[in-house]
């Protein structure tokens, strides 16, 4: 007996080393240098010589073992027609919730009927705000001791912010009328506190029991990056009231998971197919659910969780308050919320056009082939760091070896410290170089649409496609990872002549450039088709193909030669 507990000492001791998130070489042997802990000793880049790609580069080492320089075919779009079945695709037991116990929800937590009906109309027609009710709108929360907000959480609030944004004017009191909510915002609008700190209200509303019956509130997101992102958001706030979350998504140990659940969180942040995981090994119930978020929306339908969503539905009682927010709204989000949400309020920043963010300056490069891609790219990055010296880069490309490949082609290319991320690399990984980004350890991100979504860095200010996205509404998202929080940014495309799928996108993103204010360039009236035509390759591209677990480069700690420059 002794032998078998201390086997299993080991065996936890052992996970947790593996999962702790500064066990990642464990995961990539082709990382060089290591992990330095101590961060301290770490000064960000702009207190150093600045990037240079003026000739030979030791401080960046290609550890990518494809010596393919062949970059005509560095983000090929290939992969299986094949859509993989879903785990998750088994039905759901049915729950007769007629017979079930449960307690009264208090949903009510707001009323307070508009005193001053001019003064909001002008605010919402000043933020491009609708409100669709069959009752009153509540009054405005125009300032933090306006909410009904725990003291803490409002002192926590001012110190941080000014005022509240214009989504949280408008989504808090909504949201605590009681009323299931419908959000159409675009990213980086702050909604992600218009929903939090109301599901936070809701908890310590409800009935305390004298035992645990499980979570109270769901929050339900398309990715783990974007589940991490809530997460961070959420704890500051639940830490000031005493309350504890959990947060459950694929790629992490399910075991330490299951442990974060059995210290009876009153909150769960997840995606979907991880939270149906835990739902099926019995480590959690969801049955006293009285509070459901569904964060972009319009992004887990894309990815193909339709099926768990419903699932999800299915095993939360039917007299919940949802909250369902998306940033774009087409037919298929619509049919969705339209069989689950009840009565709902709609509030929409803007109209139902699909427009990209006035704040970003959208430009455009080009090329004749994807041979002159790379080339352009790297006249692009010169650009970006001769006129602003500061600049922090995000690079999408469309595949997970496209996404390596570029990397490792930059960095030959000069001195900027420059890491991947996409699926294929390790949770823990993807965290440890999305935390380095954050704090100027990194210049330049090369991603796949992973982080599109997610991402929420205030600083980043040129976002570069490499590749563009088959869809109008992923170019959105992309670009949406700067000019966040009312800042200004800038978006770089390069489109190929040569390329049907950069070709067929431009009809759209034609009409994207009017609706944003911003002039259609000459070069991409002449190649665009003459007319509109309408493409869906989800299903050709969504799937990829490529299993390349060793690109990545994590010297870019070490100081650079000189300013950053992509000269050869």
């Amino acid at each position: 007996m002794f032998g078998i507990k201390r086997a299993l000492s080991l065996f936890r001791t052992t996970s947790l080393l593996l999962n702790s998130g500064r066990g990642y070489n464990n995961y990539n042997s082709n990382f060089r240098g290591g992990y330095n802990s101590n961060r301290n000793e770490q000064q960000p880049y702009r207190q150093r010589g600045n990037v240079s790609f003026g000739g030979n580069n030791n401080n960046n080492v290609n550890t990518n073992n494809n010596n393919n320089d062949s970059f005509d075919v560095i983000d090929f779009r290939g992969g299986s027609n094949t859509k993989s079945k879903s785990d998750f695709a088994m039905e759901m037991e049915n729950i007769d919730w007629s017979i079930e116990s449960l307690p009264t929800i208090k949903k009510e937590l707001y009323r307070s009927k508009d005193e001053n009906e001019l003064e909001t109309k002008l605010f919402l027609k000043q933020h491009e705000i609708q409100v669709t009710t069959d009752e009153a709108v509540p009054s405005l929360m125009l300032n933090f001791t306006q909410t009904p907000f725990q003291e803490k959480i409002v002192k926590t609030l001012s110190q941080a912010f000014q005022t509240p944004t214009p989504i949280q004017s408008v989504g808090w009191p909504l949201a605590l009328s009681g009323r299931d909510v419908v959000g159409i915002s675009k990213t980086g609008s702050g909604k992600t506190l218009s929903f939090i700190l109301p599901a936070i209200q809701h908890i310590l509303s409800q009935e305390r029991p004298s035992t645990y019956r499980g979570p109270n509130v769901l929050v339900v997101a398309p990715t783990r990056e974007l589940s991490v992102q809530i997460s961070q958001e959420a704890t500051l706030y639940l830490g000031k009231v005493g309350l504890r979350s959990s947060t459950l998504f694929g790629g992490a140990s399910k075991s330490l998971q299951v442990r974060e659940l059995r210290s009876n969180p009153h909150l769960i942040i997840g995606t979907p197919g991880r939270i149906l995981d835990h739902l099926r090994d019995g480590s959690l119930s969801l049955k006293n659910i009285s509070f459901m978020v569904l964060d972009e929306a319009d992004r887990m339908l894309e990815m193909g969780f339709e099926q768990q969503i419903r699932q999800l539905f299915q095993s939360i009682r039917p007299d919940r308050q949802v909250l369902y927010w998306s940033a774009t709204w087409p037919k298929k989000v619509q049919n969705l919320a339209n069989e689950f949400i009840v009565n709902p309020v709609s509030v929409q920043v803007g109209d139902n056009e699909l427009t990209a963010n006035t704040d970003i300056t959208q430009l455009f490069s080009v090329v004749d082939s994807d041979a002159d891609k790379p080339k352009a790219l790297l006249d692009t990055l010169e650009k970006i760091y001769t006129e602003r010296p500061q600049s922090k880069t995000l690079i999408f490309t469309m595949t997970k070896t496209g996404a390596d490949k570029l990397s490792a082609y930059i960095s030959k290319s000069g001195n900027a410290r420059i890491d991947s991320i996409h699926g294929d690399k390790a949770q823990s990984q993807r965290l440890r170089i999305i935390d380095d980004f954050k704090r100027n350890y990194i210049d330049i991100l090369v991603a796949t649409d992973v982080a599109s979504r997610g991402l929420d860095i205030k600083d980043i200010t040129d976002v570069i496609n490499f590749s563009l996205p088959n869809q109008i509404e992923s170019y959105v998202h992309r670009i949406g990872r700067t000019a966040r929080a009312g800042q200004t940014g800038f978006s770089h495309t390069i489109i190929s002549k040569t390329n049907s799928s950069d070709v067929e996108i431009l009809p759209e993103l034609a009409e994207l450039l009017s609706r944003s204010k911003q002039e259609i360039p000459d070069s991409i009236k002449e190649i665009m088709p003459k007319q509109k035509q309408h493409y869906n390759n989800y299903n050709n591209n969504n799937n990829r193909n490529y299993n390349n677990r060793n690109g990545g480069n994590n010297n870019y700690r070490n100081q650079r030669s000189g300013p950053i420059s992509f000269r050869k």
